[in-house]
């Protein structure tokens, strides 16, 4: 993606302000298109990095960007300045405060965001581009959407590569995204979001591919860039989820997020047990 800044760059000479309509773009053939939701903060950073800019502010009528959603969690405390890094993170795991794409586009482009009350005009949270001390290494705790999980096998005599190849494009080509998809043996994992369970379900009975389905459920995470190569997470994060008596349907971690595919009914909970653990249990250094 790209932003032209020559036609803004002009009317700047001649103007103090200029106002430019967001949540759109310009597809490969030239088609209008919308961005989805949360395209309009897309469109102000891009334009801001486009333009050199140091910093761009969003209003917005959230109070603060919070270490979980207050509403869950009545201890979520307020973040003041988060890394671009955590907050997008945060974003594709379910915190619904600002687009991950215009997150992205801050941290590569050096642009900072300040997120503004639309009410008051004061500085809610400062998105910063670079990464940050906060005095713990767990940022945010956040829930997913309601997904089904569907563990498919491959036909005997078929080899694995040859089936998840199968299985996957299957998938794909019904136009679902998949989650948390991991393969072993013969037996391919994978979640899609609950509006598209009947589609993916009708492909897979189409093409004969056994399966099992699970749901609804949702994935609960940790997020924080700080936690990547520390020992002993992955046990907390367990330990927390089993002593509630929260079962782990599946699991999956990058450097800066550990997720867990729980059962929907548990999800609020689990995001309050690991946000006792790791936000409120978590000295700050």
């Amino acid at each position: 993606s790209s932003v032209d800044p020559a036609f803004l760059l002009g009317a700047l000479q001649e103007v103090s302000c200029v106002v430019v309509a967001g949540f759109q773009g310009v597809g490969p053939d030239g088609t209008v298109t919308t961005l989805g939701r949360g395209g309009s903060d897309t469109s102000a950073v891009c334009i801001g990095a486009a333009l050199g800019c140091e910093s761009v502010l969003l209003y917005k009528t959230v109070e603060s960007v919070f270490t979980a959603d207050p509403r869950v969690v009545s201890t979520a405390r307020e973040i003041d300045r988060i890394s671009a890094e955590d907050l997008r993170q945060m974003a594709w795991q379910g915190a619904n405060v600002l687009n991950p794409r215009a997150a992205e586009i801050a941290e590569s482009s050096g642009v900072a965001i300040e997120i503004r009350s639309l009410a008051t005009g004061s500085l809610v949270t400062r998105v910063e581009p670079v990464p940050i001390r906060i005095g713990r290494y767990i940022t945010g705790v956040a829930a997913g959407p309601t997904v089904r999980q569907f563990v498919t096998e491959g036909a005997d005599g078929e080899h694995p590569r040859d089936f998840f190849r199968r299985a996957f494009g299957l998938v794909a080509g019904c136009g679902v995204s998949m989650d948390l998809f991991s393969v072993f043996g013969s037996t391919a994992v994978f979640t899609v979001r609950e509006e598209d369970a009947r589609v993916t379900r009708a492909a897979l009975e189409g093409e004969s591919i056994p399966f099992s389905e699970s749901g609804p459920c949702r994935k609960v995470s940790i997020v924080g860039a700080g936690m990547h190569g520390l020992r002993g997470v992955m046990a907390r994060f367990s330990s927390a989820l089993a002593e509630a008596g929260i079962d782990m349907l599946q699991t999956v971690d990058s450097h800066a997020t550990i997720s867990a595919l729980v059962a929907s009914d548990r999800a609020e909970d689990a995001v309050r047990e690991l946000h006792a653990e790791f936000i409120e249990g978590e000295p700050t250094r």
